[in-house]
Protein backbone atom coordinates (compact mmCIF):
# COMPACT_ATOMS: atom_id res chain seq x y z
CA UNK A 1 0.00 0.00 0.00
CA UNK A 2 1.32 3.48 -1.20
CA UNK A 3 0.53 6.27 0.75
CA UNK A 4 -0.96 7.85 -1.87
CA UNK A 5 -3.89 5.62 -1.68
CA UNK A 6 -4.85 6.73 1.54
CA UNK A 7 -6.91 9.59 1.73
CA UNK A 8 -6.27 12.03 4.60
CA UNK A 9 -8.67 15.32 5.05
CA UNK A 10 -7.18 18.26 5.68
CA UNK A 11 -7.99 19.96 9.56
CA UNK A 12 -9.72 23.08 8.86
CA UNK A 13 -11.88 21.45 6.18
CA UNK A 14 -12.70 18.56 8.65
CA UNK A 15 -13.89 21.01 11.21
CA UNK A 16 -15.83 22.91 8.60
CA UNK A 17 -17.29 19.71 7.81
CA UNK A 18 -18.29 18.27 11.12
CA UNK A 19 -19.28 22.02 11.94
CA UNK A 20 -21.88 22.48 9.29
CA UNK A 21 -23.34 18.63 10.06
CA UNK A 22 -23.38 19.50 13.88
CA UNK A 23 -25.40 22.94 13.23
CA UNK A 24 -27.68 21.06 10.51
CA UNK A 25 -28.61 18.71 13.51
CA UNK A 26 -29.63 21.44 16.00
CA UNK A 27 -31.37 23.20 12.92
CA UNK A 28 -33.22 19.84 12.55
CA UNK A 29 -34.28 20.16 16.85
CA UNK A 30 -35.47 24.15 15.82
CA UNK A 31 -37.76 22.94 12.61
CA UNK A 32 -39.12 20.12 15.00
CA UNK A 33 -40.36 22.41 18.06
CA UNK A 34 -41.64 25.06 15.59
CA UNK A 35 -43.67 22.29 14.34
CA UNK A 36 -45.09 21.56 17.25
CA UNK A 37 -45.65 24.87 18.06
CA UNK A 38 -47.94 25.17 14.76
CA UNK A 39 -49.26 21.56 15.56
CA UNK A 40 -50.31 22.80 19.37
CA UNK A 41 -51.52 26.42 17.97
CA UNK A 42 -54.03 24.38 15.71
CA UNK A 43 -55.31 22.44 18.04
CA UNK A 44 -55.82 24.93 20.38
CA UNK A 45 -56.90 28.03 18.46
CA UNK A 46 -54.32 30.13 20.70
CA UNK A 47 -52.12 33.03 18.40
CA UNK A 48 -48.69 31.98 17.83
CA UNK A 49 -46.28 35.06 18.92
CA UNK A 50 -43.78 34.21 15.87
CA UNK A 51 -41.49 37.43 16.36
CA UNK A 52 -40.48 35.97 19.92
CA UNK A 53 -40.55 32.44 19.22
CA UNK A 54 -38.62 32.76 15.89
CA UNK A 55 -35.81 34.50 17.60
CA UNK A 56 -35.49 32.44 20.51
CA UNK A 57 -35.28 29.48 18.43
CA UNK A 58 -32.82 31.21 16.37
CA UNK A 59 -30.98 32.13 20.02
CA UNK A 60 -31.22 28.92 20.63
CA UNK A 61 -29.51 27.31 17.06
CA UNK A 62 -26.57 29.99 17.60
CA UNK A 63 -25.75 28.63 20.76
CA UNK A 64 -25.66 25.13 19.94
CA UNK A 65 -23.70 25.62 16.89
CA UNK A 66 -21.01 27.53 18.67
CA UNK A 67 -20.88 24.94 21.26
CA UNK A 68 -20.56 22.62 18.56
CA UNK A 69 -17.66 24.82 16.85
CA UNK A 70 -16.52 24.03 20.16
CA UNK A 71 -17.17 20.57 21.16
CA UNK A 72 -15.04 19.51 18.31
CA UNK A 73 -11.30 19.75 19.70
CA UNK A 74 -12.52 18.91 23.15
CA UNK A 75 -13.17 15.72 22.12
CA UNK A 76 -10.78 15.06 19.42
CA UNK A 77 -8.48 16.20 22.39
CA UNK A 78 -9.97 13.21 24.14
CA UNK A 79 -9.64 10.70 21.42
CA UNK A 80 -6.07 11.71 20.42
CA UNK A 81 -5.10 11.87 23.86
CA UNK A 82 -6.89 9.04 25.71
CA UNK A 83 -7.26 9.14 29.60
CA UNK A 84 -8.47 6.10 31.63
CA UNK A 85 -11.37 4.42 29.98
CA UNK A 86 -13.31 5.92 33.24
CA UNK A 87 -11.94 9.25 33.01
CA UNK A 88 -12.47 9.39 29.07
CA UNK A 89 -16.24 7.70 29.67
CA UNK A 90 -16.40 10.59 32.61
CA UNK A 91 -15.34 13.43 30.16
CA UNK A 92 -17.65 12.14 27.33
CA UNK A 93 -20.91 12.03 30.03
CA UNK A 94 -20.01 15.79 31.07
CA UNK A 95 -20.35 16.80 27.56
CA UNK A 96 -23.22 15.78 26.83
CA UNK A 97 -24.69 16.53 29.77
CA UNK A 98 -23.66 19.64 31.03
CA UNK A 99 -24.60 22.18 28.00
CA UNK A 100 -28.43 21.44 28.31
CA UNK A 101 -28.00 23.46 31.36
CA UNK A 102 -25.12 25.66 30.73
CA UNK A 103 -26.53 26.63 27.22
CA UNK A 104 -29.50 28.36 28.61
CA UNK A 105 -27.26 30.82 29.95
CA UNK A 106 -26.93 32.18 27.10
CA UNK A 107 -30.43 32.57 25.10
CA UNK A 108 -32.39 32.33 28.01
CA UNK A 109 -32.21 36.37 28.39
CA UNK A 110 -33.45 36.43 24.78
CA UNK A 111 -36.66 34.80 25.34
CA UNK A 112 -36.99 37.07 28.85
CA UNK A 113 -36.80 40.31 26.48
CA UNK A 114 -38.60 38.99 23.95
CA UNK A 115 -41.67 38.05 25.83
CA UNK A 116 -41.31 41.66 27.70
CA UNK A 117 -39.82 40.97 30.60
CA UNK A 118 -43.38 39.19 32.39
CA UNK A 119 -41.40 37.61 34.52
CA UNK A 120 -38.04 37.21 36.26
CA UNK A 121 -34.75 36.27 34.02
CA UNK A 122 -34.38 33.37 36.78
CA UNK A 123 -37.37 32.26 35.26
CA UNK A 124 -36.74 32.88 32.00
CA UNK A 125 -33.86 30.56 32.51
CA UNK A 126 -35.78 27.88 34.02
CA UNK A 127 -38.08 27.91 31.56
CA UNK A 128 -35.61 27.40 28.92
CA UNK A 129 -33.21 24.80 30.73
CA UNK A 130 -36.32 22.63 31.31
CA UNK A 131 -38.27 22.79 28.16
CA UNK A 132 -37.62 20.15 26.09
CA UNK A 133 -34.82 19.15 28.71
CA UNK A 134 -34.55 15.43 27.20
CA UNK A 135 -34.90 16.44 23.53
CA UNK A 136 -31.70 18.83 24.44
CA UNK A 137 -30.27 15.61 26.30
CA UNK A 138 -30.52 13.57 23.66
CA UNK A 139 -29.40 16.64 20.93
CA UNK A 140 -26.10 17.10 23.39
CA UNK A 141 -25.76 13.14 23.27
CA UNK A 142 -26.07 12.69 19.54
CA UNK A 143 -22.84 16.32 18.75
CA UNK A 144 -21.01 14.04 21.13
CA UNK A 145 -21.56 10.59 19.60
CA UNK A 146 -21.20 12.15 15.90
CA UNK A 147 -17.94 14.04 16.62
CA UNK A 148 -16.40 11.26 18.56
CA UNK A 149 -16.80 8.71 15.54
CA UNK A 150 -16.05 10.93 13.53
CA UNK A 151 -12.71 11.99 15.42
CA UNK A 152 -11.94 8.43 15.99
CA UNK A 153 -12.06 7.25 12.17
CA UNK A 154 -9.66 10.36 11.29
CA UNK A 155 -7.05 8.83 13.85
CA UNK A 156 -7.87 5.62 12.75
CA UNK A 157 -6.77 6.65 9.17
CA UNK A 158 -3.83 8.96 10.36
CA UNK A 159 -2.12 5.84 11.95
CA UNK A 160 -2.96 4.15 8.71
CA UNK A 161 -0.29 6.76 7.38
CA UNK A 162 1.92 6.35 9.39
CA UNK A 163 2.41 3.08 9.45
CA UNK A 164 2.38 3.27 5.30
CA UNK A 165 5.20 5.82 6.11
CA UNK A 166 7.04 3.71 7.78
CA UNK A 167 6.41 0.44 5.48
CA UNK A 168 7.87 2.38 2.66
CA UNK A 169 10.84 4.07 4.73
CA UNK A 170 11.54 0.56 5.79
CA UNK A 171 11.57 -0.91 1.78
CA UNK A 172 13.81 1.85 0.87
CA UNK A 173 16.17 1.27 3.56
CA UNK A 174 16.55 -2.86 2.61
CA UNK A 175 16.51 -1.81 -1.23
CA UNK A 176 19.37 0.55 -0.27
CA UNK A 177 21.28 -2.22 1.51
CA UNK A 178 20.78 -4.79 -1.12
CA UNK A 179 22.00 -1.67 -3.66
CA UNK A 180 25.10 -1.35 -1.89
CA UNK A 181 25.86 -5.16 -1.45
CA UNK A 182 25.24 -5.43 -4.95
CA UNK A 183 27.85 -2.26 -5.87
CA UNK A 184 30.95 -3.66 -7.62
CA UNK A 185 33.64 -2.61 -5.39
CA UNK A 186 31.49 -4.31 -2.36
CA UNK A 187 31.33 -7.49 -4.37
CA UNK A 188 35.05 -7.55 -5.52
CA UNK A 189 36.08 -6.63 -2.11
CA UNK A 190 34.24 -9.26 -0.51
CA UNK A 191 35.78 -12.19 -3.36
CA UNK A 192 39.51 -10.91 -2.28
CA UNK A 193 38.64 -11.40 0.89
CA UNK A 194 37.39 -14.62 0.52
CA UNK A 195 40.34 -15.37 -1.72
CA UNK A 196 42.76 -14.49 1.15
CA UNK A 197 41.08 -16.59 3.44
CA UNK A 198 41.30 -19.65 1.26
CA UNK A 199 44.95 -19.17 0.40
CA UNK A 200 45.24 -19.03 4.08
CA UNK A 201 43.54 -22.26 4.49
CA UNK A 202 45.77 -24.08 1.89
CA UNK A 203 48.92 -22.57 3.71
CA UNK A 204 47.91 -24.10 7.22
CA UNK A 205 47.00 -27.42 5.24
Amino acid sequence: MTITAISTVHPLRSWIRLQLALSATALMVVMFRSAQIVHLSTETGAVAMWRPILTTQAAFWLGWSVWAGILVPLVRRLVDRPLSRAAGVTALVALAMLPPFVLPVAYAPIHWAMFNRVRPITQAYGHMATHDLLTNILLSATLVGVVYGYSSLQRARRLEVAAAQLSEQLTRSQLETLRVQLNPHFLFNSLNSVAVLARRGKVAD
